[in-house]
């Protein structure tokens, strides 16, 4: 083969490859800025600037497990060495000598729920969150692993998290499961109960019923389950039941199909 041949042969590889790289840039823009709108079909390929950052530009591994990006434009960056924000030019990391609650370094996903919450999945934390700039470590970690290696955001819930209406407003909940027939805890994450009625649900002689309870035992005494409802509550009590219940029959569902 010639020269000149080798030399055509290696030009068209390399647009292949800048029109593979452009299809990419059109099919996926949206993730880093407000997309790509449109490109003149006249414009030069060498003046369409693909920006690459590693290590040697501050960023903490080139081994990244997640990102995504805020309502105001920042990148989080998920990877073993800990999370980062980046601004375009500069990365801020945060990991154990940042966060003292953190058991390691490991963040193993991220998801963006509303306009200020970010939830982060860890390998040996549990679930760690971002509001309105400043991190937290949630205790309803107390029913949850603490290797989690994948969290979904269902608008402004998680996969586990449901609401369940009453008279007064949505409860939320948090349901830990240990395993296909059993309920390894609750947590009543937010409320909108009457004061010194409904919202006694939060109190632990009542969430704690649900902890190590069998599926099939989730109901109220008084429908044959195992759960004592709140005195002069009993809507609220039901409530909360019958979100855990439906919570948990969705989560085995899924368990079962990915079988």
């Amino acid at each position: 083969m010639t020269s000149e041949r080798v030399r055509k042969l290696m030009c068209s590889k390399l647009r292949y490859l800048n029109l593979v790289i452009l299809i990419f840039l059109f099919q996926y823009g949206y993730l880093w800025g407000e997309g790509i709108k449109s490109i003149h079909p006249n414009k030069p390929i060498h003046s369409l600037v693909l920006k690459q950052w590693t290590a040697e530009d501050g960023l903490i591994s080139n081994n990244l497990t997640a990102i995504n990006k805020d309502a105001d434009g920042f990148l989080w960056i998920a990877c073993f060495n800990g999370t980062l924000k980046f601004d375009g030019n500069t990365f801020q990391l945060f990991d154990t000598e940042k966060l003292d609650f953190l058991n390691s370094n490991a963040f193993m996903d991220l998801e963006i729920a509303g306009s200020n919450t970010i939830w982060f999945s860890t390998q040996a934390s549990g679930i760690v969150l971002n509001k309105q700039g400043n991190f937290i470590y949630p205790d309803f970690n107390l029913y949850l692993p603490k290797s989690i290696r994948n969290i979904h955001i269902d608008g402004e819930k998680s996969f586990n998290e449901t609401a369940h209406p009453t008279n007064c407003g949505d409860i939320n909940i948090l349901v830990g499961l240990e395993d296909e027939t059993t309920v390894k805890g609750i947590k009543i994450v937010s409320q909108e109960e009457t004061p010194g009625l409904g919202t006694r649900i939060t109190e632990p002689f009542f969430t704690d019923q649900f902890a190590g309870i069998a599926i099939k035992d989730i109901a109220l005494s008084r429908d044959g389950g195992k759960i004592d409802a709140i005195t002069s509550s009993t809507i609220s009590s039901s409530a909360v039941v019958d979100a855990v219940r439906a919570t948990v029959m969705e989560k085995v569902k899924q368990l079962e199909g990915s079988d």
